[in-house]
């Protein structure tokens, strides 16, 4: 071989090797390109998904939240008619001593009364 040929096979040879390096740049750079585009889609769906949990949490506790709220009413409900029913019998009782009270009185006045009236034809006599 002669130097010119083998000048020309040298050439040859880098632009070989240099197409097939800028070949294995671009393909480089293509599977750069495609990750991060992926990467970009992964982290809208992420985005996505957040909301959607965070959309379901706030759904959950508002109604925890009313469930709460209805427990918590029934449970003043109950204690408010407890309360009463106790008020009720407490006021009952009072009134049954009180009728006592009241008969006993009117029969401590009637004898009080009958004694006056002994007293008074005593005193006449």
């Amino acid at each position: 071989m002669n130097c010119e040929n083998l000048e020309a096979t040298y050439h040859i040879s880098i632009r070989t090797s240099e197409r097939g390096l800028l070949g294995m740049i671009e393909k480089t750079i293509q599977v750069i390109r495609d990750t991060e585009h992926e990467a970009q889609e992964i982290v809208r769906e992420a985005q996505s998904k957040s909301r959607e949990i965070i959309s379901l949490a706030q759904k959950e506790a508002e109604q925890l939240i009313e469930e709460q709220i209805g427990a918590m009413r029934q449970t003043v409900a109950k204690r408010t008619k407890a309360s009463q029913e106790a008020t009720e019998q407490q006021q009952k009782l009072l009134l049954s001593e009180m009728e006592q009270e009241i008969i006993r009185l009117k029969t401590e006045v009637k004898d009080k009364e009958k004694e006056a009236i002994q007293l008074v034809i005593e005193h006449l006599v």
